[in-house]
C-alpha cells in the first residue's frame, strides 16, 4: 500500500501514511467542500483532520473502513458458538480481516479467531469479533476486541507491511 499522493502528515508520528476516511456527520460532510477532511493514521491510528486540496470529494460512495487492508496468507482456528473449524486468512486490516473458511457463521455472529501470522512467534487471539459479511467461503469479520499483547503483535505485524512490504519473518504473501 502507498500513501496517497498528497496524504498529509500525522502531528502524533510525523509520517504522511494517513486514510482519507468517511465523515460521520452531515455537518462535517459540508467541510469537505472546503478540502478538509478526517484522515487516520496507519502507523499509530491518530484520527485527525486536515486540508488536502486539489482533491475533490469522491463522486461515489467513499469506503467506510478506516484502515488498509493488506493481502495476506495466514491460517487461522475459528471458534463461534455454534461451530469451529480451520480457516486461511486472505487480508489483514487492524479493523478485521476475511478469512476463507467451511465454518458456517451467519452476519452478527460473534467468534473467536487464533492467527498465526508468524511462523516463529506466538498466535494472535482476537478474543470477540463479528461477522460482517458472508460470501461463501469467505467470512468479512471485524475485531471487537483482543488484549494489548495481540494487538501490538498484529500493529508490528502491519507496520512493517507499510513500511518494508513485508513483515519481519512473517507468513504473508503482499500482493
Amino acid at each position: 500500500m502507498e500513501p496517497e499522493k498528497i496524504a498529509p502528515q500525522c502531528p502524533h508520528c510525523g509520517l504522511p501514511y494517513a486514510l482519507r476516511i468517511p465523515w460521520q456527520t452531515t455537518l462535517r460532510k459540508a467541510l469537505g467542500a472546503f478540502f478538509y477532511y478526517p484522515f487516520r493514521c496507519q502507523l499509530c491510528f491518530n484520527y485527525f483532520h486536515a486540508f488536502q486540496f486539489g482533491s475533490p470529494p469522491p463522486k461515489q460512495r467513499m469506503d467506510r473502513r478506516h484502515y488498509w487492508r493488506f493481502s495476506v496468507k495466514c491460517p487461522a482456528l475459528l471458534r463461534s458458538a455454534e461451530s469451529s473449524g480451520t480457516g486461511l486468512v486472505t487480508n489483514l486490516s487492524m479493523g478485521g480481516c476475511a478469512i476463507e473458511t467451511d465454518v458456517q457463521a451467519p452476519p452478527g455472529s460473534i467468534v473467536e479467531l487464533t492467527l498465526k501470522i508468524w511462523e516463529d512467534k506466538p498466535e494472535v487471539v482476537v478474543k470477540s469479533a463479528i461477522v460482517r459479511s458472508v460470501r461463501t467461503p469467505t467470512l468479512g469479520i471485524e475485531f471487537l476486541y483482543f488484549g494489548d499483547p495481540a494487538r501490538a503483535r498484529v500493529l508490528w505485524f502491519i507496520q512493517g507491511l507499510i513500511l518494508h512490504g513485508s513483515p519481519s519473518s512473517g507468513v504473508s504473501d503482499m500482493r
